[in-house]
């Protein structure tokens, strides 16, 4: 069974975003500021990741390694492409990119731990798939993850991380929300007060 790769319903993606734009008479803004990964505007951050997510699951293969490379070069412009065509965006700007760059790293990260789950851990090895299971992979794309996960080196790795994770004793209460976009709905909770570093770590973390 293919992992889905589209919103449920018919003819959903980009929808949310189209019925916010007509409303508004022009395309959903998306300001970034410098050194920011995210806007602050929690609606404009929620969209963004919405839909760059959608653009991410249909159209850009799940590759083993982020290595900067021409071919990777191309994916991240056919990402940023694709997710710029629903919002008021500068695609030319250092953080738009840098954004851009850092959601297309860790929706990759997420795609390559739901697979592996799915396909490849507690898996026997004669009963692994050969084949892609999603769209957005041919099976030589598809035969690379397999390669990386099969690897002693990236296995070392994730006992490593299973150890680390088992030693976090907070964790984020942000939900699917980034740390940015949170800071300023804070804010907007204590109006005219501006929160503490004490109060924003209280809303960020559970204790």
């Amino acid at each position: 069974k293919e992992i889905r790769t589209t919103p449920k319903g018919p003819g959903r993606v980009g929808k949310d975003v189209e019925r916010i734009n007509k409303g508004m008479h022009m395309k959903l803004p998306i300001y970034i500021s410098e050194g920011k990964k995210r806007p602050e505007v929690p609606r404009q951050a929620a969209k963004l990741a919405t839909e760059a997510g959608i653009i991410l699951r249909r159209h850009i293969p799940v590759i083993p390694r982020w290595n900067k490379s021409e071919h990777e070069q191309d994916h991240l412009s056919n990402y940023i492409k694709k997710v710029s065509v629903q919002f008021s965006m500068d695609t030319t700007s250092k953080p738009v990119i840098s954004a851009c760059v850092d959601m297309l790293k860790s929706g990759q990260r997420q795609m390559r731990y739901k697979l592996k789950k799915k396909y490849f851990d507690n898996v026997p090895e004669s009963q692994r798939i050969t084949k892609s299971p999603v769209s957005s992979m041919d099976d030589n794309q598809w035969a690379e993850l397999l390669k990386l996960w099969s690897s002693p080196q990236h296995m070392e790795t994730c006992f490593a991380n299973q150890r680390n994770r088992e030693k976090v004793r907070m964790y984020q209460r942000t939900g699917s929300r980034c740390y940015v976009a949170q800071a300023h709905a804070v804010r907007d909770k204590f109006k005219d007060a501006e929160p503490t570093a004490v109060d924003l770590f209280r809303e960020n973390w559970l204790c």
